[in-house]
């Protein structure tokens, strides 16, 4: 699997639609935590396009840098319930779609055994408790 790809040093600056060709996969295990709520996650998806600035880098670091070029991108988010749950987490961008669909598939790989053991976690808490 390719890595998302690093920001660069030159500004660039988005061209078209922000999110062209939006898509949101949406996954729940099996699992729940102690509250009683399924454990998921959705992994929105996404191509943008970007061309050089010819601009110098901006002092404060506000703006686009990322390559220039048709990128591909993915941002997971954890849920509960079917629903939007914590923080987001960073959009990683990839220079083709297979690269981003290969990270898309480990993100859901990975939830899945960070559901069953929060899962596992809970219940022995909530086992515990319930021993005292």
């Amino acid at each position: 699997m390719s890595k998302p790809l690093p920001y660069t040093a030159t500004p660039t600056r988005q061209v078209g639609p922000r999110q062209l060709h939006l898509h949101h996969e949406v996954r729940e295990t099996a699992h729940a935590d102690r509250w009683g709520r399924l454990i998921g996650g959705r992994a929105s998806t996404w191509e943008e396009h970007h061309e050089e600035t010819g601009e110098p880098a901006r002092a404060d670091g506000r703006g686009f840098y990322r390559p220039a070029g048709h990128l591909f991108a993915f941002e997971p988010h954890a849920m509960r319930n079917g629903e939007v749950y914590g923080a987001s987490q960073s959009t990683q961008y990839f220079t083709t779609a297979a690269s981003r669909d290969a990270a898309v598939e480990a993100y859901f790989v990975g939830m899945e055994k960070r559901a069953r053991k929060t899962a596992d976690a809970d219940a022995a808490k909530v086992a515990a408790k319930a021993a005292r």
